[in-house]
């Protein structure tokens, strides 16, 4: 039985439940072990510093974010986020995107997905959080309708049609249908996502000028040599 909307989470629990909405990638496997952000300085480029997150998005994500923002030395002056990650939940992903946007009010803030390392689901519209945002031209991307499980179980909870139209309608327009995406690539995106996941490669993205990446970068350049660059 699907809980009605309007529920409030004591009585989600009280009937045993908890229901997470997320997006989720399909292949988690990879990421079983809870993920840690690694925070590293660049050599070479003393202002700017590497935020690495492999792993879903889920807690603690948002909350290593803001720690590792608020102890950032004054002299940097470039964060560069490089991820990898089969995607999550919405709600920490957007609490991650608040700590993201925070740090853009100070300093430069740059995404990167380095070699074959994914960017699935809820990990895109952290990616677009970036003002460079640089791909491998093997980095894979997916995008995807919301989904809701279990919190407890991890098990899918079905959602009426209705519900379902309109939390992934919400996230499309939160992250997609503004921005940095080009708006007729993202209205191709909306009818190509109704029948399922949509995969691209980073090369695909910066071919189809869909505003997603917006660097391309050779094989074998690491985070660190990205980082390393002069800033645009």
């Amino acid at each position: 039985m699907t809980a009605p909307r309007w529920l409030a989470p004591a009585a989600l629990i009280a009937m045993g439940f908890i229901v997470l909405l997320i997006v989720r990638g399909i292949e988690n496997r990879e990421f079983s072990e809870r993920a840690e952000l690694i925070v590293e300085q660049v050599d070479g480029a003393p202002d700017a510093v590497i935020f690495t997150w492999r792993g879903r998005v889920e807690a603690p994500m948002a909350r290593a974010l803001k720690k590792a923002a608020d102890t950032l030395d004054p002299g940097v002056t470039r964060v560069v986020v490089s991820l990898d990650s089969p995607g999550g939940a919405v709600a920490e992903g957007r609490a991650a995107i608040d700590v993201l946007r925070r740090i853009k009010r100070t300093r430069r803030l740059d995404t990167i997905v380095v070699g074959a390392r994914r960017c699935l689901s809820m990990c895109v519209p952290i990616f677009l959080q970036g003002q460079t945002r640089a791909a491998s031209g093997r980095a894979k991307f997916m995008f995807h309708r919301t989904i809701a499980v279990n919190a407890v179980t991890g098990e899918r909870v079905e959602k009426s049609r209705f519900d379902r139209d309109w939390t992934s309608d919400r996230l499309f327009e939160r992250y997609f249908g503004a921005g940095p995406v080009n708006p007729e690539w993202a209205a191709r995106l909306r009818e190509e996502w109704r029948d399922g996941d949509v995969w691209r490669r980073g090369s695909a993205l910066y071919a189809e000028n869909s505003g997603i990446v917006t660097d391309v970068l050779r094989t074998g350049v690491s985070a660190e040599a990205f980082a390393a660059r002069p800033s645009p």
